[in-house]
């Protein structure tokens, strides 16, 4: 199998049956293929020999001799014809000479005397010729002897010779193509038998289903595993750790202090996964260098170093996660200058120490030392592009790769409030929440309601949103009922700036606030936004909405139209970055696709992370895939077909745009079978872009080599009764997503 499979990949690579002539040329191939190739299936000669696998050696023999035979006897034709003009030539030339010249000297006497001279000559080239007839005699007998061989082999093996002398390919590339026969040969005889591999989307299906309750088999092993482990084990002194016997001398269980204080790696051994905080940590944990081998920090830009170092010697390995464009600690807007003296003269230690301790958090200490940094390309929150394009292009250099839409949808519902702002609150946007929640807010295909959170621009306006929330609850019983049924699936919260990181709901509100008093004066007033670095409060609270954001707002229009100039004074900061979102809400909402793309493009130029030229799209990676795209184009249009689109941490090959949904295209292509995993990886990422709402369509290579006009068929009867169930959800979708 060895020999077999290396000589096969040989005539792979070869020119004769190189991967793109197949693919290019696959009617000239396919014509050689099936006029003779397939002739030499359907013979006695291959059925006696080829199928039967005792034969096969004899079979490899028999041509190997007869291509050994048969170029030494072109050879020696070719020998024997130019030996054989040679003579004729010489032969001529004797004559010639001597008609010539012979009768006319010798009728001089005088010349008689050099007719012995005459005779020698003749006699030289009489054995000269003598040579020449023994050579061709010798020849002659091998030639013969080929004719002979030739003339006993039956129909079929005459037919094989006759076709590779008629091939119009080099002669050195006979045995490539006897073997590529052979090969094709053994592979048409053994797909006939197997039943093990099928290239069926039906079949891909049943084994996705099979590899799910192989999955939930693999948990309840672990589970089992783990539950017997420590009852083998750690339990039987858990008892006694935590008092569960409850003896006469402590007549109650120890708590979770004691129980870490005396035995602290048993606790471990039962909980080797400890979810806390650094406070916690700090109270209840033993003070020891290493004693977890991972510590984990998340949200690290909200935390302080002085509330983490603790936690952070515990840890053979520190992994600090966060976003330095999100939240600071929650003191840091309220925060003044560092008490230590701008005058007082440290060393060159000290003052670098000194500048260490001033990071506003561990996250911004952790990249001042230079660790090592791996970024998070990809962005699973927004199911719509235009949720975080936003944030992407004016604070990560465009850097996110998000997903696309699943269905064509406006995510952002704009209105233009245009309320009073006095005490620092603003009852027209207050009202105008209450009627989104009670109107705009449907269910879901599924029959529920999504998820819905409220973000102000300030406490005061928080809790005004709830007093009115509440009197709306209690004198409307069926908004009462509506919002319990919201908060089923996620609990509805209404939350100010500072305290909405980490939450994330399918429907997000943003209410401003700010606008112009009683007496129409616009005071450009907007708190911690208009702070250094304000711009984080902002990213955090219009990057919440997984599906949709409504924004209402009542700062004049006229003010955040004119964020150009805002953002050549600010740059992506302060009451620019405010201005150039709601600029941007607002050109979404009203679809000014132009607009909306000028303003990322300017957003882009004063952004705070740099592009890290993250390749988004690749080329085909094989001819199939390239045949494969052009009948796409051909049918959706070029626009509608996106080539190797990322879709959260996945890699797709086609993405198409059909009827306002995205369907995903894959081809299993060279790669496919590279390993044992592979196949696994390809069911769970075809699952996860199923939940996440995707179609997805599998195209074979094998399938499509053999009949493509079959296999365009049934993609275009997956397009047509997808048709339909599109039209259905399209009607029915209101998962926060209706247009506005």
């Amino acid at each position: 199998n060895d020999v077999l499979g290396s000589k096969l990949l040989e005539i792979i690579k070869s020119p004769f049956l190189g991967e793109r002539l197949v693919y290019k040329h696959r009617n000239v191939v396919k014509n050689i293929i099936t006029e003779n190739i397939n002739i030499l299936i359907s013979q006695e000669y291959f059925q006696q020999y080829i199928y039967e696998k005792k034969e096969i050696a004899h079979v490899l023999d028999i041509y190997r001799i007869l291509l050994e035979e048969f170029n030494k006897d072109k050879e020696l034709i070719k020998k024997v014809q130019s030996r054989y003009n040679q003579i004729v030539s010489q032969e001529d030339k004797i004559v010639s000479q001597h008609e010539d010249t012979f009768i006319d000297r010798y009728k001089r006497l005088e010349d008689f005397q050099n007719y012995e001279k005459y005779l020698k000559e003749i006699e030289k080239k009489r054995h000269f010729l003598n040579s020449l007839l023994g050579y061709y005699d010798t020849e002659f007998d091998k030639f013969y002897r080929y004719k002979n061989f030739f003339h006993h082999l039956d129909k079929t093996t005459k037919g094989i010779i006759t076709w590779f002398i008629n091939l119009d390919i080099d002669s050195e590339k006979w045995n490539d193509a006897l073997l590529a026969v052979y090969f094709y040969s053994i592979l048409k005889s053994q797909e006939k038998g197997s039943h093990s591999f099928h290239t069926d989307n039906h079949e891909l299906g049943r084994l996705s289903e099979v590899y799910g309750e192989l999955e939930k088999l693999q948990k309840n092993i672990i589970i089992d595993d783990w539950n017997k482990r420590l009852r083998d084990k750690a339990f039987p002194d858990f008892k006694i750790l935590y008092n569960l016997n409850k003896n006469r001398r402590y007549h109650k269980s120890n708590s979770l202090r004691k129980i870490i204080d005396k035995d602290f790696n048993l606790f471990t051994s039962i909980f080797p996964v400890i979810l806390t905080n650094p406070i916690t940590a700090d109270s209840i944990l033993p003070l020891e260098v290493g004693i977890f081998d991972v510590v984990i920090f998340d949200e690290a830009s909200q935390l302080k170093i002085e509330d983490t170092f603790t936690s952070f010697l515990r840890g053979k390995y520190k992994v600090i996660a966060g976003d330095k464009h999100q939240m600071p600690p929650s003191n840091y807007f309220q925060s003044s200058e560092s008490s230590i003296s701008q005058d007082e003269e440290i060393g060159e230690d000290l003052e670098k120490a000194r500048e260490l301790s001033l990071s506003e958090s561990l996250l911004d200490y952790a990249e001042k030392i230079k660790h090592t940094q791996s970024y998070l390309d990809y962005h699973y929150r927004s199911h719509h592009p235009a949720l975080i394009d936003f944030s992407n292009h004016a604070f990560y250099g465009g850097n996110l790769i998000p997903f696309p839409a699943r269905i064509e949808y406006n995510p952002i519902g704009f209105y233009q409030v245009d309320g009073i702002y006095q005490d620092r609150k603003n009852d027209s946007e207050i009202e105008k929440v209450l009627d989104i929640l009670k109107n705009d807010i449907h269910k879901n295909q599924d029959g529920e309601y999504p998820s819905v959170g409220v973000v102000t621009f300030n406490i005061e306006q928080r809790n005004a949103i709830l007093d009115k929330l509440n009197e709306a609850k209690y004198s409307d019983g069926g908004f009462a009922n509506k919002m319990e049924a919201i908060s089923r699936k996620e609990r509805f919260f209404v939350r100010n700036l500072e305290n909405v990181q980490g939450d994330e709901r399918d429907v997000i509100i943003l209410s401003t606030v700010y606008g112009k008093d009683s007496d129409g004066k616009f005071l450009k007033r907007f708190g911690p936004l208009n702070q250094e670095k304000g711009y984080k409060l902002l990213n955090v609270a219009v990057t919440r909405a997984r599906n949709k954001i409504y924004i209402c707002t009542s700062i004049p229009r006229d003010q955040y139209l004119d964020y150009n100039s805002h953002l050549h004074e600010y740059k992506n900061n302060k009451r620019a970055i405010l201005y150039s979102y709601l600029a941007y809400a607002y050109f979404i909402a009203n679809r000014q696709t132009k607009n909306v793309d000028n303003l990322k493009s300017i957003l882009k130029e004063y952004s705070h992370d740099q592009p890290r030229n993250n390749p988004r799209q690749g080329l085909t990676e094989s001819p199939f895939e390239e045949e494969v795209l052009e009948y796409l184009e051909d049918l959706f249009g070029q626009e509608n077909v996106i080539l190797q689109q990322h879709i959260g941490g996945f890699r797709v090959d086609f993405l198409v745009k059909y009827k306002g949904n995205s369907v995903v295209i894959e081809c299993d292509g060279k790669s496919y079978h590279a390993s044992e995993e592979a196949y696994i990886h390809d069911m769970f990422r075809e699952r996860q872009l199923k939940e996440l709402g995707y179609e997805v369509y599998r195209i074979w290579s094998t399938n499509w080599w053999h009949n493509h006009k079959r296999e365009i068929e049934k993609i275009e009867r997956f397009f047509s009764d997808l048709a339909p169930k599109i039209d259905k959800n399209t009607d029915n979708d209101s998962n926060g997503m209706t247009e506005v």
